[in-house]
């Protein structure tokens, strides 16, 4: 048992099916992210989680209490919006003090704990402004703190960041892990920003359609993703569709177009003959080979753009167009041969199934 289970919640919203017999473990002081498109129902599992949305079926267990049709308030959890859902007629302080004032707490406590909280969010002599006298990132430090001041022992997070602007979006998402490891405190954000969810936190659970489709550390979900969507959703992917041709332990050896490619096995039910993709990230494709790498081919270079330190280069080759990542700037005429390879371990095969999100 984690400090959060999760156990077989599903919510219909009419006939739309928003969660599908979800199943999560969350540890005591885990940032766990939860990862999908949007419509994937991560907002709705996060709202059943804090109790403003009862599940269909199912169990919400938090410190081993089973809090599924319990009120809000007796969670122990706070919720920070995606909008911050400041009071505009309050004050920082009063919005601070706010959660604390209803909860009966007495003055002197009051202004020792937004004191405290001020510090620790960096809004010290701020107290006396409103919120339309902020900036964003003021206004999401505000929301921050109103939730942070109750020392809750599950802070909730739905999309807090979207509103920012992509500079301070970088900066507050380094801060905000940091501020919540600091504080010890248990977290579930909700994200469809893949990056935010891999910088912020400690797990990730990718969902797609109201299904949980992988739980992992960030390294497990980027590097080992265990179906299609997820390979595509997490990170840049070439695409390639193939037959499997024959299968050794968890090696496959696919057929693209006449040429062969060699990759790992990531489909438990995969059978020769099937209809597979062939997923490579561009990162991983390398230009210029030795001669003895895996699956190398020769293509002709038909576009190249630098994005920052990257340079994306777009490559026709036998097994299709690829798009390579390379560091720094690619400078070769269009239309220039050049020879392409990618390692057997960068390779994932999977069954092959249309995917949307």
């Amino acid at each position: 048992m984690g400090f959060v289970d999760i156990l077989n919640v599903t919510k219909k919203f009419g006939n739309v099916v928003a969660l599908d017999n979800v199943t999560l473990s969350i540890d005591r002081g885990e940032i766990f992210a939860v990862l999908g498109p949007s419509g994937c129902g991560k907002t709705t599992l996060l709202r059943i989680i804090a109790g403003l949305e009862l599940p269909d079926s199912g169990k919400i267990i938090i410190n081993g209490v089973d809090v599924t049709y319990e009120k809000p308030q007796k969670r122990r959890a706070v919720m920070v919006f995606q909008n911050w859902a400041l009071w505009p007629h309050m004050t920082v302080f009063e919005n601070i003090a706010y959660g604390l004032k209803i909860r009966g707490v007495s003055r002197n406590e009051i202004v020792k704990k937004v004191r405290w909280v001020l510090e620790l969010v960096k809004l010290e002599g701020l107290e006396d402004r409103y919120p339309h006298q902020l900036s964003g990132g003021q206004q999401q430090r505000v929301a921050l703190a109103r939730a942070l001041v109750v020392e809750p022992e599950l802070l909730l997070l739905d999309e807090p960041l979207s509103n920012l602007d992509a500079r301070l979006r970088i900066e507050m998402r380094d801060e905000l892990r940091s501020l919540i490891k600091k504080l010890g405190i248990t977290a579930i954000y909700v994200t469809h920003d893949q990056e935010e969810a891999m910088v912020v936190a400690d797990r990730i659970a990718v969902m797609n359609r109201g299904r949980v489709m992988q739980v992992g550390t960030p390294s497990e979900i980027f590097f080992k993703p265990k179906d299609l969507f997820v390979a595509t959703f997490i990170g840049r992917a070439n695409v390639i569709r193939g037959v499997a041709e024959k299968i050794e332990n968890e090696i496959v050896y696919a057929k693209v177009n006449d040429k062969l490619i060699v990759g790992l096995k990531s489909s438990e039910d995969l059978s020769i003959g099937d209809s597979i993709a062939i997923v490579v990230r561009p990162q991983f494709i390398k230009l210029g080979c030795r001669g003895d790498e895996d699956n190398i081919f020769i293509g002709r270079v038909l576009s190249s753009k630098a994005i920052g330190l990257l340079t994306e280069v777009k490559i026709d080759t036998p097994i299709g167009i690829l798009t390579v990542a390379v560091t720094g700037l690619y400078q070769k005429d269009i239309s220039s041969a050049v020879d392409i390879c990618f390692d057997k371990e960068n390779v994932y095969i999977f069954r092959y199934e249309e995917v949307s999100f």
